[in-house]
């Protein structure tokens, strides 16, 4: 674990152990102050992954709150269809 380019340190969010804490904090701020959507910046170090990151981060807030509005941004530049289907999610993600 080192500092990135902020100088904060860069968590190992394929672990299941970050992704755990990523989803107790995203809990508490749903339940102590309850926040109706989040905004998740700085995804290059979080990663895409289907199983891991940015996409867990989304499922754990809406475990609570299935309505919770979710928004990603600074995600790795992917190809084709990969990349058109995450658009389409965060489309879904959006409230209307």
């Amino acid at each position: 674990m080192g500092a990135n380019e902020f100088g904060l340190p860069t968590l190992q969010y394929a672990k299941d152990a970050t992704q755990m804490f990523a989803r107790d904090v995203l809990h508490y701020w749903i339940r102590e102050f309850h926040v109706d959507g989040f905004r998740f910046d700085y995804l290059k170090m979080v990663g895409s992954a289907q199983d891991k990151g940015a996409p867990t981060l989304s499922k754990a807030a809406r475990e609570l709150r299935p309505d919770m509005a979710v928004e990603q941004h600074g995600r790795r530049n992917r190809g084709g269809r990969e990349f058109l289907a995450g658009l389409a999610d965060d489309q879904r993600a959006v409230p209307r």
